[in-house]
């Protein structure tokens, strides 16, 4: 008998770690849907920005491959967490519709056992995503700006909209329409000294551009009128009405844009040597202190949100991706919302970033924990 309980031990143990191999391969499946269909709808904005710089801006395409490849760390490191809870909530609720965890059950096989190896890969993502926000996220943001800063400096007149307003130093112009071949349509200029209001105005019906080596844009302005204030007396208004006008604007030259960096475009250990120097000066740091943490916060969500997406799968056993996919948005969007209740929090000081961030992992991990709980009764 010792020999047949043997064998049936060694069958079992074989058994478990091909069911475990199955699971894994369908977790890693969904995984990789999950993050192609979560990155392609956080990417879609900055999708159609793109597309318009390479077809109206006339920005070259390798510019365009560029800003593309620094923007892609920046949204996996928010997609894949949503992901992964995606691949975990399809993958168990498709083993619940079909039965084969009720199978399973019935074999022997209990559901943390099948939990476990997903739960691991789950935490090894979360360890890989550390370094992932800390250094990596926030040199390609740094990248990106400097792509950009490099596309504005070859081309000013990218950041020339329709129907907004663009700002460039004192003046402050708003064109209605633009033509490919630069002409435009219903101008409006204005010209600021300080607040308040301003003291030149020009409204023109049409006009065109061009730019006088990069660092002059030159308006050519038709049938309009110039509105003059006094500074001295802004009740004193002189209003001249004219055919043709040229005004030459200057473009800032200053390449600081470029190297200076801004708070996300630090890497963590900047961060930490900065909240050093400002304790040294007495200079409160809650907002360096929530884009600290939030970065370990957020690697830390995938082990999180995978705690709630097994037994959340388990239990919803019908509907497929589509029930999956809602399941997932409806829990991540709860869970972000509540992360950015705590970085208010945090940022206005109520609590230290240290405590109020890790709060939304610390509820998904308390619920995850008793939806296991119960899981391990059977």
């Amino acid at each position: 008998m010792s020999g047949v309980n043997k064998q049936a031990s060694i069958w079992w143990r074989g058994g478990v770690k091909i069911v475990n191999r199955y699971i894994v391969e369908e977790f890693f499946s969904a995984l990789l849907f999950g993050v192609f269909v979560f990155t392609f709808i956080l990417l879609l904005d900055r999708l159609f920005t793109l597309i318009n710089l390479f077809l109206t801006k006339k920005v070259g395409i390798i510019l365009i491959l560029r800003l593309f490849s620094t923007l892609l760390p920046t949204i996996l490191s928010l997609s894949l967490p949503m992901a992964l809870l995606f691949a975990l909530v399809f993958t168990y609720g498709r083993l619940s519709e079909d039965n084969e965890i009720t199978a399973l059950r019935a074999s022997g096989i209990r559901v943390v056992k099948l939990s476990l190896p997903v739960l691991i890969v789950s935490l090894l993502f979360s360890f890989g995503l550390l370094p992932f926000n800390s250094q990596v996220v926030p040199d390609s943001q740094h990248q990106f700006k400097k792509i950009y800063a490099q596309i504005i400096y070859q081309n000013p007149v990218v950041r020339l909209e329709e129907k907004s307003f663009w700002t460039v130093g004192n003046y402050r112009l708003w064109i209605e329409k633009i033509s490919k071949n630069r002409e435009l349509k219903n101008i409006s200029l204005y010209r600021f000294e300080g607040e308040g209001q301003p003291l030149l105005r020009i409204v023109a019906r049409r006009g065109r551009y061009t730019l006088s080596e990069r660092i002059n844009f030159v308006l050519y302005l038709e049938d309009g009128s110039i509105q003059r204030y006094d500074i001295h007396d802004p009740s004193h208004l002189v209003l001249s009405n004219f055919m043709n006008y040229t005004i030459t604007i200057p473009l800032g030259t200053s390449t600081q844009g470029i190297i200076s960096k801004g708070l996300r475009e630090l890497r963590s250990d900047e961060i930490s040597n900065e909240i050093r120097k400002y304790r040294l000066r007495g200079i409160p740091t809650a907002y360096l202190e929530v884009e600290y943490y939030l970065r370990i916060v957020l690697a830390f969500s995938c082990f999180c949100l995978a705690l709630v997406g097994i037994p959340v799968g388990i239990k919803l056993e019908r509907g497929g991706r589509a029930t999956g996919f809602g399941v997932s948005l409806l829990i991540t969007f709860f869970y972000y919302l509540l992360m950015v209740s705590c970085i208010v929090i945090g940022e206005k000081g109520v609590l230290p970033a240290s405590i109020s961030l890790w709060v939304p992992n610390f509820l998904l991990f308390g619920i995850g924990s008793i939806l296991f709980y119960r899981l391990s009764k059977y």
